[in-house]
């Protein structure tokens, strides 16, 4: 498998991990889906008023939202628009806490992993991983686009259609192009 197989099955480990951690910790219309409660028009956007409810702060997770609920509905799911929010909110969080594991590299995984743990030790990270918000999801648009930012062999290109992915993943990502800007520049 290589010299990186311990970085790559780490990272696929806890990803999983926090992936089933996120969609179990809470049922579907908990009581912290009522607290946060954009989870609950994230979920029932796709069910009763599906693509007319996309919005513009964060599109991808309402289309990706929307392109799974008719899936899992087909599958018999009851509450779709609902799981389909909260698998894209775990899903998410799992993509999170894998990449910072990558970002360890190779030989210092396990730094990447005592980097994650603060995070998933969090009521906020287990908010977010399991109602079916969509702060993650820029969470992971900025880390892609930080890391190829960082990536002294990127192109400018290459690095736009990072800066647009994380973008459409969440607006607030706006905030962090001068510094992708700048790590570019170096």
């Amino acid at each position: 498998m290589g010299a990186s197989s311990p970085h790559r099955m780490a990272a696929i480990v806890v990803g999983a991990l926090v992936f089933v951690g996120g969609y179990l910790v809470f049922p579907v219309e908990s009581d912290a889906g009522y607290v946060i409660n954009d989870a609950l028009w994230n979920g029932s956007g796709p069910e009763l008023r599906p693509w007319r409810e996309i919005s513009a702060h964060h599109p991808l997770f309402h289309i990706a939202a929307n392109l799974l609920t008719p899936v899992l509905d087909a599958c018999g799911v009851e509450q779709p628009g609902h799981h389909a929010a909260k698998t894209l909110s775990a899903l998410s969080g799992a993509l999170v806490i894998a990449l910072i594991v990558l970002a360890g590299g190779a030989r210092r995984w396990w730094a990447g992993l005592l980097i994650a743990a603060p995070l998933a030790a969090t009521r906020g990270f287990w908010i977010e991983a399991g109602t079916g918000e969509n702060v993650l999801l820029g969470a992971v648009g900025a880390l892609l686009a930080t890391a190829a930012a960082l990536d002294p062999k990127i192109r400018p290109r290459r690095l736009g259609a990072f800066v647009l992915l994380a973008l459409l993943c969440r607006q607030d990502n706006v905030l962090l192009i001068p510094a992708w800007a700048y790590a570019l520049g170096q």
